[in-house]
């Protein structure tokens, strides 16, 4: 198949595993929709036929690419490091029957929208290392997930999913004498210890297009071009940033080897991790389910 140039191809969520491994075993990268699988195990999978191709996958989690998210990350360095993490997330699951989707993956759903959120924290503050987690079931899962995090950094995390209530995506983070709240994923507020609070909106890349795509698919672009100049292992990449975040540790490029990755990026190493945690959600300590 040395004929094949470029290509996209779309599946349902369910196909995404065994045709992502035909895919890569082609030794092309891919640009990855999320779930790469409904499982860490199936996700591993996928990592281990790009290895065994020399190649890799690049997911497609585009609110890491956000402008204002970004700026936060700036803005978070500049005043020591993030403190705390605050997430909530609320799916609106009493309109699933119109979706078209199996029973199977409604019951996944966590898997293909709330690793979104999920994946945010992780992008700001690295893989966590303790989590405490409980979920709640409720008719039409209309669920409930809660979590406390520790992150390797030393910030903590509190993960509030409650798909029965109204509500919304939103994000609070902490830092010394700074807070930036996110009321939705596409514009935030800075508030600074006794000064007047000060919006945070989309830039104009962000406006143009669906935010976070153009930053996204530029970052992919680069890494294939970096990998075509640069005879690197490609596992050697991910698994320096998987150590480094799990560490609370800024991704540095350039630290290594030259020009190799977008620090914003998420591999399949990650991508594995992030379900770990994703699992941990699903087979959390469980309350009696309310009927």
């Amino acid at each position: 198949m040395g004929w094949i140039r470029r290509s996209s191809c779309f599946l349902r969520a369910s196909l995404h595993c065994g045709n992502l491994k035909a895919v890569l075993s082609t030794g092309r990268p891919c640009l990855i929709e999320k779930p790469v699988g409904f499982s860490a195990e199936e996700t591993q999978s996928v990592l281990d036929a790009a290895e065994r191709a020399e190649t890799w996958g690049m997911v497609a989690v585009n609110r890491r690419f956000y402008s204002i998210i970004q700026r936060a990350r700036e803005l978070l360095a500049e005043a020591g490091g993030l403190r705390a993490i605050r997430v909530e997330h609320t799916e609106w699951m009493h309109e699933s029957a119109s979706w078209g989707l199996s029973p199977d993956i409604l019951n996944r759903y966590f898997y293909i929208n709330g690793i979104h959120l999920l994946d945010t924290m992780c992008h700001l503050a690295g893989l966590p290392c303790s989590t405490d987690s409980i979920v709640r079931k409720f008719p039409g899962r209309r669920n409930a997930y809660d979590a406390m995090f520790q992150f390797g950094s030393g910030a903590v995390g509190h993960y509030s999913g409650q798909w029965y209530a109204p509500g919304r995506w939103a994000l609070d983070l902490f830092a010394d004498d700074l807070r930036i709240t996110f009321p939705r994923m596409e514009e935030a507020i800075i508030q600074r210890t006794g000064k007047d609070a000060e919006p945070l909106l989309l830039d104009e890349i962000d406006k143009q297009f669906k935010p976070g795509f153009y930053r996204q698919m530029e970052a992919f672009v680069e890494k294939v071009k970096a990998a075509k100049s640069n005879k690197y292992p490609p596992s050697s990449i991910q698994l320096q940033r998987i150590e480094q975040i799990s560490n609370g540790q800024a991704f540095n490029p350039k630290s290594n080897i030259k020009n190799a990755t977008s620090p914003i990026s998420c591999f399949l190493p990650e991508a594995v991790e992030i379900m770990r945690i994703v699992e941990r959600f699903v087979d959390a300590r469980h309350l009696p389910s309310f009927s």
